[in-house]
């Protein structure tokens, strides 16, 4: 139950209840494989954790201020605690895939090395968390919390235009953090489009059966967005540890230049991509949007 998805004929309230609790479910099965998968489970846990958030934000005026910031900060902080194990495994994965590639001037066996360190740094991270168990405990202690604390929170039902009312807040955010890529096209904010635009289509996994024929092609659309942003974001963190770890020691001004070309080259195609394809999706105003959503979903 990956998929977000409130059913066909299924009240609001029981379809965001049974959603949320599927993700909690999904993070602790994975939970009890994390020492013979340590890498799958982190990864896994981590993206229900942002499920988990994208629903809270849908809920965010069900909620109440002091209700949203607790939950939303809740689990937030549950998908830092991983954060470092993952983190490693994508540079160590990315200097493995550029070390067995032919770049102008390459000194591939300095990146061989380079990737075999961030192997041997990625190890040590995860026998850490597999031999820690109360890394492990603290987190299925926290999840099993939450749980039980969430339908204590909307103990008052949900009213569907204050969804509407959140729906739109993610649509006008991403917009906004739209124009700000196109004015500044700084890279930290490049991640925020992507949040944002993850956000956006975790909701409307949840929206989609309301009318299937809307929702259906922008899922697609912000799945793609998704994964051009985070190859982007992957390459530009790749690119960062290679510039703080000292690899012009190891491989000359020559070879790193060349490199660090080829991973712009790469990084622009990526990003350029996915911002043509959120300025296609944003394209209306977030007033004449929520109008429109309102006619799907009263």
């Amino acid at each position: 139950m990956n998929k977000l998805e409130i059913l066909r004929d299924e009240p609001v309230y029981e379809g965001i209840i049974r959603n949320f609790y599927g993700q909690i479910d999904i993070a602790l099965y994975f939970l009890s494989f994390i020492r013979s998968d340590p890498d799958e489970t982190v990864h896994e846990i981590r993206k229900n954790m942002k499920r988990v958030r994208a629903i809270i934000k849908l809920l965010q005026y069900s909620l109440g201020r002091t209700g949203y910031v607790q939950e939303n900060y809740y689990y937030r902080d549950i998908g830092r605690m991983l954060s470092p194990f993952r983190d490693k495994k994508v540079i160590s994965d990315l200097a493995e895939k550029y070390s067995n590639k032919r770049f102008r001037g390459a000194n591939m066996e300095a990146l061989q090395s380079i990737a075999e360190r961030y192997s041997q740094a990625h190890c040590r991270q995860i026998n850490k968390l597999t031999g820690d168990h109360l890394i492990v405990e603290k987190v299925s202690i926290l999840l099993e919390k939450g749980k039980k604390r969430f339908s204590q929170l909307l103990s008052a039902g949900i009213d569907i235009n204050l969804i509407i009312d959140s729906y739109t807040k993610t649509y006008r955010q991403t917009c906004e953090v739209l124009i700000k890529v196109l004015q500044e096209n700084e890279p930290h904010i490049k991640h925020e489009l992507r949040k944002k635009a993850k956000y956006f289509w975790y909701q409307s996994q949840l929206l989609h059966n309301y009318y299937p024929a809307y929702f259906g092609l922008l899922n697609r659309q912000l799945e793609k967005v998704s994964d051009l942003l985070g190859a982007g974001h992957d390459l530009f963190s790749f690119q960062e540890s290679l510039r703080k770890n000292g690899i012009k020691k190891e491989t000359g001004d020559f070879y790193l230049n060349n490199l660090l070309v080829d991973i712009n080259k790469y990084m622009a195609k990526h990003n350029i991509s996915a911002i043509e394809l959120v300025n296609k999706i944003t394209v209306e105003d977030p007033g004449i949007f929520k109008s429109r959503i309102k006619q799907y979903l009263l």
